[in-house]
């Protein structure tokens, strides 16, 4: 339920060590309770913008296929030769690049909301 420092804390002051009030334990249970809250938004955000920095790598390396495919498209045309798959894979790849390019948009959506929305 409870993470982190806070958390043990809490945990603590359960198991009688220390209570709420007390001079070794500085706290009331308000105030871990609000503790473990900004701890845990705090981690979210952090794993939020590690996926944000995910997402943008994602939509690199996509854009890297993207751009080895239509060669591959054009050495193919050049050639003469079938461009059924080279056409097939080009349209998924574009396909997974509009999935990776929504993705990114969601998460800077998610880290530009003020902390502690939605």
């Amino acid at each position: 339920m409870f993470h982190g420092r806070g958390a043990a804390f809490l945990e603590r002051g359960r198991k009688g060590r220390f209570a709420p009030g007390d001079q070794r334990f500085p706290f009331t249970k308000s105030e871990i309770r609000r503790m473990i809250y900004l701890e845990e938004m705090a981690m979210d955000r952090a794993m939020a913008e590690k996926h944000l920095q995910q997402a943008r790598e994602h939509v690199a390396l996509g854009e890297m296929h993207l751009a080895r495919q239509r060669e591959i498209l054009a050495e193919l045309t050049h050639r003469g030769a079938d461009l059924t798959e080279a056409k097939r894979l080009l349209t998924n790849f574009e396909e997974f690049q509009v999935i990776h390019l929504a993705h990114l948009d969601r998460l800077k959506a998610e880290l530009a909301l003020p902390r502690g929305a939605a």
